[in-house]
């Protein structure tokens, strides 16, 4: 017995000193051949050869499938997995929102690990990465037409450092990967049905010109096509697979800009102008716009994302237009906009723009300033809920009536809606105004004579909380100009106002109030 005892005691000394030895020796063996977690973050460094023994011929090994994305960039963020072997699709759900991650990140993590599981997994034909809020497929087909050779050849260390991990720091290679992934909403509504569903599903045609993930959305560049005029406007899908915001009157093919969740976003159709005016029918490669301190690229779209109820022959529809979405940082007007032809051309839009309409550019944005003088080739939209727009619209007219003529001319500036807000707030102007006067604003311009008595005009059950007014100069716009600088300008008993008896060109601002919400109005007016 005591023999026994002596066996286990020693037994168990040489496992203790085993333990010992593989946490001094074996162990740090191991932690030396594993890529560091700030390595495996940064899509740069990350180590593909450490993903290759995760190469497996069927997606419906979950044990695989899991440690092979827990060894790619995002592998910080808790994630879990659902496989469907009847599509060979792989869902990879991040405990996180894609903005508490950041949205150039996601985006580089999406394209560099969808293409690893399509490279190492061989049967593998979609994967979606579900993010709280938001969710993107990314689909076998796709991965190869980025790369346009067969995937397996990516597996090699040459190769893959080359043809994948280098070219994610080039942004125009990015987006346009990026304009190929499907981005969904939850319950897998299809951006389509969410624009037919909001247009009552109507029987015009309704063109998707381009889209690309948001904020955990999706922008999507549109039109219910129902004249002969383009007037592409910018829709945002939220995570509720609904239409939460949009502009309405963007008034221009190519050039519109709105301001959206702190950013300035430009929109338009890239193909259209530069071939309307020039003999070319060369495709637009890129779209740029020029800042004083920095260029911001995207790649329109080579096709429609979607036409709706086509017609045989519509000779409204413009052939290859070429859409684009350009979200920005900061509050400055690019100084050029410029379109980048396949052939290496370059071509000033923006300058094409200004030069055809000199003859109606106003006197203040004449100026030496190029973000001033640039501003007047954009048509500035905001970016409302639906509530905000039908207020505006739907309910009444919100204009300022002037006299009408002998032949029953009715002379009137017709507001266009700013946005909500709480009364609470009756102090502050919606957002900031700069975009209501650095813009094209021929849509919403009237002119009246100087010291003309006009009425106000805005729905009975609503309450007039004030008039402001601001007289724009080139002096004025070449500097901030402030919300206190608009004055408050009296109406009487009869809701009619006196306009100012000097000469120029006035920003005009109009409130009301119903339901303890303020609702703004804008408008340009020309005093003669």
């Amino acid at each position: 017995m005591k023999t026994k005892n002596k066996l286990i005691i020693g037994l168990i000394a040489v496992g203790i000193v085993f333990v010992v030895a593989a946490q001094g020796t074996i162990m740090p063996r191991i932690a030396q051949k594993e890529q560091p977690v700030a390595e495996s973050q940064d899509l740069s460094t990350h180590d593909f050869d450490s993903v290759l023994k995760y190469k497996n011929e069927y997606m419906g090994n979950a044990s695989n499938l899991a440690n092979l994305f827990h060894s790619l960039p995002l592998n910080d963020i808790e994630m879990s997995f659902q496989l469907f072997p009847d599509t060979l699709t792989a869902v990879i759900n991040y405990k996180a929102p894609v903005k508490a991650i950041g949205q150039d990140k996601v985006n580089k993590a999406l394209i560099y690990n969808a293409t690893a599981a399509f490279v190492l997994i061989d049967n593998l034909e979609g994967v979606k990465f579900s993010f709280e809020g938001s969710s993107y497929k990314v689909l076998r087909s796709d991965v190869e037409k980025w790369y346009g050779v067969d995937l397996p050849v990516l597996a090699e260390k040459v190769a893959w450092e080359k043809t994948v991990q280098g070219k994610l720091g080039d942004d125009d290679y990015v987006q346009s990967c990026i304009k190929a992934i499907i981005a969904q909403v939850e319950g897998s509504t299809s951006i389509a049905e969410v624009l037919v569903n909001f247009y009552k599903n109507t029987s015009e045609p309704i063109i998707i010109y381009d889209q690309i993930p948001f904020e955990s959305g999706t922008l999507v560049l549109a039109e219910k096509l129902t004249d002969g005029e383009h007037y592409p406007d910018l829709h945002f899908v939220g995570t509720n697979g609904e239409l939460e915001y949009l502009t309405r009157g963007s008034y221009c093919w190519t050039l519109n800009y709105t301001q959206f969740k702190g950013r300035y976003i430009y929109f338009g159709l890239a193909g259209v102008e530069a071939r309307r005016h020039k003999d070319n029918s060369i495709p637009v490669e890129k779209v740029e716009a020029l800042f004083s301190d920095k260029i911001v690229s995207v790649i329109p779209s080579e096709e429609l994302i979607a036409h709706i109820n086509p017609m045989e022959k519509d000779t409204r529809m413009f052939k290859n237009p070429q859409g684009y979405i350009i979200p920005v940082e900061g509050r400055d007007i690019p100084v050029d906009f410029i379109s980048v032809f396949e052939n290496g051309e370059r071509k000033s839009i923006s300058g094409m723009y200004i030069e055809r309409s000199m003859d109606n550019m106003p006197d203040y944005l004449k100026s030496r300033d190029s973000e001033v003088y640039n501003s007047f080739a954009f048509t500035y939209t905001p970016m409302l809920t639906t509530t905000e727009w039908d207020k505006g619209y739907k309910e009444g007219e919100i204009c300022l009536e002037g006299k009408t003529d002998k032949n029953g001319n009715r002379n009137a500036l017709y507001l266009r809606p700013a946005g909500h807000m709480s009364f609470l707030d009756s102090y502050i102007l919606p957002q900031d105004i700069k975009p209501l006067y650095l813009s094209d604003n021929y849509p919403r311009t009237a002119g009246f004579i100087a010291g003309e008595t006009v009425a106000v005009k805005y729905p009975e059950k609503r309450k007039l909380l004030d008039c402001r007014i601001l007289r724009l100069t080139r002096e004025k716009v070449e500097k901030e100009i402030g919300q206190d600088s608009l004055a408050v300008i009296v109406t009487d008993e009869k809701g009619q106002l006196i306009l100012p008896k000097e000469k120029g060109y006035f920003l005009f601002l109009l409130r009301t109030e119903e339901d303890k919400e303020i609702q703004t109005y804008t408008g340009i007016l020309i005093i003669k």
